[in-house]
């Protein structure tokens, strides 16, 4: 639900859930229990408008200079991936966005040599270490 918030924008929400509501009215009595149904995502939706979302990096508690630091990262897009990996995780637990919990989470992650290195190493394949090809488009 967190994730719908999001994708549509808190500031969309009202609009859209009227907008549905209208068309499920056309319907008449046989719109009524997708009518409340709808009503319950409604207050489902404002129960989690309570808790502040995490719409990006940007809202995290912790940025760049802390994630070099406790990383021991230079400057660089690696360090943008790393905020933009901990925003998604966090639009399905925003109560997770503390500096302590951050820094708990960045400790855990993989280094991003190893990262890397997993990434093309999963790009082999068979057991004679032929490199994956891709299918070019005939012209």
């Amino acid at each position: 639900m967190r994730r719908f918030i999001r994708r549509v924008g808190a500031e969309n929400l009202e609009t859209l859930v009227a907008l549905r509501k209208a068309n499920l009215a056309i319907l008449g009595k046989e719109a009524q229990a997708p009518l409340r149904r709808l009503e319950e995502v409604q207050a489902r939706i404002r129960g989690l408008m309570k808790t502040p979302l995490v719409s990006g990096p940007q809202d995290l508690a912790i940025d760049g200079s802390k994630v070099m630091e406790t990383m021991k990262l230079s400057p660089g897009p690696e360090v943008g991936r790393i905020l933009k990996h901990l925003s998604e995780e966090l639009v399905d637990h925003p109560e997770w966005n503390t500096r302590t919990k951050l820094v708990a989470m960045l400790k855990r992650m993989k280094p991003p040599a190893l990262t890397e290195h997993s990434e093309s190493v999963g790009e082999i394949h068979g057991t004679a270490g032929r490199l994956k090809t891709r299918a070019q488009p005939k012209s």
